[in-house]
């Protein structure tokens, strides 16, 4: 398979794939597509995650990130791909072309997930602020304590889960940057 048969920025089928993995909290569609054996398997998965896929669209998708990268979704590119995959004509390239997408699918739920937690990070940092909660020179560490300590209100205030408020006072990495930056 060429570089050009397969480009990276053309595996759209990776996107609706991360979609599932970052909204449902499990990447259950990812492994299933990369243990299937044949390209009946292969195509009965792709199926599979388009129709829940759809479905979770329908009902609405939660991260403000997810819904970005929805709109980015270029499905002509998805049934090319399927095309490719009744092309094939040994399990090699078959394994090749699985292993290739889900791989890239899995670096996409990583980005997903790394760019959702930057930006509800910097909303609980910028209410943190307009709250007067957060003083100038406060570190990590202290910005860390503060979130921990206002949780509840925080999750209240901004309309999110309290457990994502806690994730987000663990992120110290993330708040580091956002006070370095402010």
């Amino acid at each position: 398979m060429s570089r050009e048969e397969y480009k990276p920025d053309k595996v759209e089928l990776a996107k609706v794939l991360a979609i599932l993995f970052t909204e449902l909290g499990s990447p259950s569609y990812i492994d299933k597509l990369s243990q299937a054996s044949s390209k009946d398997l292969v195509l009965y998965r792709i199926e599979e995650a388009l129709r829940d896929y759809h479905s979770l669209v329908n009902k609405g998708v939660e991260r403000e990130s997810t819904k970005e990268l929805i709109k980015t979704i270029d499905f002509h590119e998805i049934e090319k791909f399927m095309l490719s995959i009744r092309e094939v004509t040994d399990l090699t390239q078959l394994r090749e072309l699985v292993s290739l997408t889900t791989a890239y699918a899995l670096a996409e739920a990583a980005r997903l997930q790394s760019r959702d937690t930057y930006l509800l990070a910097s909303r609980v940092v910028d209410h943190l602020k307009r709250e007067g909660l957060l003083k100038e020179g406060v570190n990590a560490q202290e910005a860390s304590k503060i979130i921990e300590g206002n949780a509840e209100k925080i999750a209240r205030d901004l309309s999110i889960p309290v457990d994502r408020v806690r994730e987000i006072s663990k992120e110290t990495y993330i708040l580091e940057r956002l006070l370095r930056k402010a």
